[in-house]
């Protein structure tokens, strides 16, 4: 069982993965954005609506409250995806798929740091992370809602 020492550091070092992790997703939203067919995806994937800036800044609170760690840090694998220069409904898909990967990543990291930080008693942050966590959680079924309401009605034939 980990001691309180070892479980801070776990917290500080996932709290740096994380925050690379928004970093590069920032990065490659604004690539899927440019490369979206429909106006709402391309919406959907602006930092501001991901609140990938709020989480950014979270981040940086929490960092604040926790001691400093020297642990080199492992990238995560990330999925890669190179959008078609020609804008299309069924890329759209591809590129739902791909930030829903994304999300899926963050979410794993985020619902690890929640107990972790209520566990050691950083309520503060606990907070934010439980804010951040329903913001993934609707960028989510945004994305979803965009597929059903948007690109597969594009898609199929009218009856």
């Amino acid at each position: 069982m980990p001691n309180t020492l070892e479980l801070q550091t776990l917290f500080a070092s996932r709290i740096t993965q994380i925050e690379q992790l928004e970093k590069l997703s920032e990065k490659k939203y604004a690539k899927l954005r440019a490369a979206a067919h429909t106006d709402e995806l391309a919406k959907c994937l602006d930092p501001v609506s991901t609140d990938i800036i709020a989480h950014c800044k979270r981040i940086k609170l929490i960092k604040k409250l926790i001691p400093k760690t020297d642990l080199s840090i492992n990238q995560l694998p990330f999925p890669t995806f190179q959008p078609r220069r020609t804008a299309s409904p069924e890329q759209d898909i591809l590129i739902i798929e791909y930030a829903l990967n994304i999300q899926s990543q963050k979410l794993a990291i985020y619902e690890l740091l929640h107990p972790i930080a209520k566990a050691l008693n950083l309520a503060s942050a606990a907070e934010l992370i439980a804010q951040t966590i329903e913001d993934d959680r609707n960028t989510n079924t945004w994305l979803r809602q965009i597929i059903q309401n948007t690109i597969v009605p594009e898609l199929l034939p009218e009856t």
